[in-house]
């Protein structure tokens, strides 16, 4: 039974994110070049800015220079990013995205779900599955854009960076499931800006060191950073984009990492599944 219910809820996560391949054609058709583009003149921007402040000093070395430093920050935090989206995306789509209204009444996207029977776990994963496609696109044009500069990343180190990614990205869903439990029971997806993911990005840019080494920061700021499950993963890959991804350069990293997992994976569940259990008795009024 709980197989037969595995596989309507994969067949219906397949047809929504069907849907939504339709709405990405068009993105990749008519938006995507200009989002190359855009990504292109913001990595400039960030290197002729830092060199310009003398990025190509001693501090960059440890790192095989600024540029390795630079796309190694960008690629991996655009993933990253994806990790700590996917629910609240999902959750706003889920409540705000309407289902009729032109010749009756509109309904929310998650009433309609109920009405029809279908899982809402099914709208969940097309919709995580997209976040993570539209994110995995623009860390490929990072890489393109990388080999242009010369970017190069030993072979030795992408199974300690794949397994960063993974264990950086599950302490992200964490946040993003505590997020989405924030979103149903204060209705911030009202006002349309979630006050934990807009902390976390905001601090993120600045305190996990994906622009810039976290050395230079006042020793007494630095400390947000150890909240950040991307100052861990980041650290990591870096590490490893160096050759130096034996375990024991990197075993206090993954260990946090883990650690943040432990804590924010369960409670941010515990706490999502509640807030939908009390949506069914308390319906979005959109």
């Amino acid at each position: 039974m709980r197989i037969n219910k595995l596989i309507f809820i994969i067949k219906m996560a397949l047809k929504y994110y069907y849907f939504k391949l339709l709405i990405r054609y068009y993105w990749i058709q008519w938006i995507l070049p200009f989002e190359f583009l855009n990504l292109f003149f913001m990595f400039l921007s960030w290197y002729y800015f830092g060199l310009a402040a003398g990025a190509n000093q001693s501090i960059f070395t440890k790192y095989g220079g600024f540029t390795n430093f630079l796309l190694v920050g960008l690629i991996v935090n655009t993933v990253l990013k994806s990790s700590l989206n996917s629910f609240i995306n999902a959750t706003n789509f889920m409540i705000k995205g309407k289902v009729g209204g032109k010749t009756g009444q509109a309904m929310s996207f998650y009433d309609y779900c109920i009405i029809m029977g279908i899982p809402i776990s099914a709208p969940i994963l097309a919709c995580i599955v997209d976040e993570y496609s539209e994110g995995l696109i623009f860390a490929f044009i990072y890489l393109i854009i990388g080999l242009l500069f010369n970017f190069t990343y030993p072979s030795s180190g992408i199974l300690i960076s794949l397994l960063a990614i993974i264990l950086g990205s599950l302490a992200l869903i964490g946040f993003s499931l505590i997020a989405s439990a924030i979103t149903i029971h204060f209705n911030t997806w009202r006002g349309g800006i979630n006050p934990l993911i807009w902390l976390l990005n905001t601090i993120s840019t600045v305190f996990s060191g994906v622009y810039f080494p976290l050395e230079i920061i006042p020793e007494n700021l630095r400390a947000i950073s150890l909240i950040l499950p991307q100052t861990y993963t980041i650290r990591i890959i870096r590490y490893s984009a160096l050759g130096e991804s034996a375990l024991q350069n990197v075993i206090y990293d993954l260990t946090i990492l883990l650690l943040l997992i432990l804590i924010l994976l369960p409670l941010g569940a515990m706490l999502y599944l509640r807030e939908l259990g009390s949506l069914r008795k308390h319906p979005p009024i959109i």
